[in-house]
């Protein structure tokens, strides 16, 4: 099963290469930041080839990424792994991130413009007390 998120190429990591038994690999990660009413970051993992197409995204970018998860044990203690299937540009994306952030802040404070309720005043607040209350509070 696979899933799909899209968001923010919020940082890309350092890559990292090695050796073992079925030859060279290249490994790097990067954070994607969700959009939302509660956004998230996910930090995935980009295998050889993906990691060098990796290489061509800019930090700011909007992407859409598909992703496997998968959690393995070690040692009585369990990992899990997000591991890039897929990853493309949004649609109309832009390279400058100063005009996303304007214009996501923009959106931002039009779409979630709220009325304040107005200031209380003296006959909101409740009667006095009198002496006939026998409570202690």
């Amino acid at each position: 099963m696979s899933y799909e998120a899209s968001g923010k190429l919020f940082r890309i990591l350092q890559e990292t290469t090695g050796s073992g038994a079925n030859g060279p690999w290249t490994k790097r990660e990067f954070v994607i930041e969700t959009t939302g009413e509660y956004p998230k970051k996910i930090a995935v993992t980009a295998w050889n080839d993906k990691a060098v197409a990796l290489g061509q995204m800019r930090e700011g970018e909007t992407i859409k990424v598909t992703f496997d998860v998968a959690s393995r044990e070690y040692n009585n203690k369990w990992y899990t792994d997000v591991r890039l299937i897929r990853m493309e540009k949004a649609s109309g994306s832009s390279t400058n991130t100063s005009q996303q952030t304007e214009n996501r802040n923009s959106s931002t404070t039009s779409s979630n413009t709220r009325q304040t309720p107005p200031p209380y005043t003296l006959n909101d607040a409740p009667p006095a007390a009198t002496e006939e209350d026998d409570l202690p509070f």
